[in-house]
């Protein structure tokens, strides 16, 4: 019932509801990992097509959790 859910902020970041903090606090803060919080990627941007702009497309996923190495380890939607 995303739509009952209150937005709550915590430690500058603004989360969509109590639940998504919680789970935050709980397992992302604490792993000891680098991590972003709502990050925006383009997955492709505006095009122009016959005269008409077709709208991109972007996804933001809730957490975004890198490797020793930097790699992305894990998407948290």
């Amino acid at each position: 019932m995303k739509h009952f859910a209150r937005k709550v902020e915590y430690h500058g970041y603004k989360f969509d509801s109590i639940k998504e903090r919680d789970f935050f606090e709980r397992f992302i803060e604490k792993s000891g990992y680098r991590y972003e919080v709502h990050p925006h990627y383009t997955l492709r941007g505006t095009t122009p097509v016959k005269g008409i702009k077709i709208r991109g497309i972007a996804y933001t996923p809730d957490f975004v959790i890198y490797d020793d190495n930097g790699s992305i380890g894990h998407v948290c939607l």
